[in-house]
């Protein structure tokens, strides 16, 4: 009886890093649109890779702790978020 094995998951939570991906190509997108930032590709690869892959990451790790309804939103903007419009 006392040869069982309990795993614990102590990781962080990863919703912050969802909010992140979330939060950043929208602060870099309203740069674009000030004329802050003026050249539109860096725009939309920094929106890419910066936020989509926190986003990627994020839902795949509440996805690994079980927790299917904070991956599937975070996976979802992901999709929605890659059609940038008027691009």
């Amino acid at each position: 009886m006392s040869d069982d094995i309990k795993i614990f998951d102590q990781t962080s939570s990863p919703g912050p890093l969802g909010f992140i991906g979330l939060g950043l190509p929208s602060v870099i997108l309203g740069l674009q649109g000030l004329g802050i930032i003026e050249e539109p590709l860096s725009v939309i690869s920094m929106a890419i890779f910066l936020g989509g892959f926190a986003q990627l990451f994020a839902g795949l790790q509440f996805r690994k702790k079980g927790d299917t309804f904070s991956a599937s939103p975070l996976r979802h903007l992901l999709c929605s978020g890659s059609r940038l419009p008027g691009y």
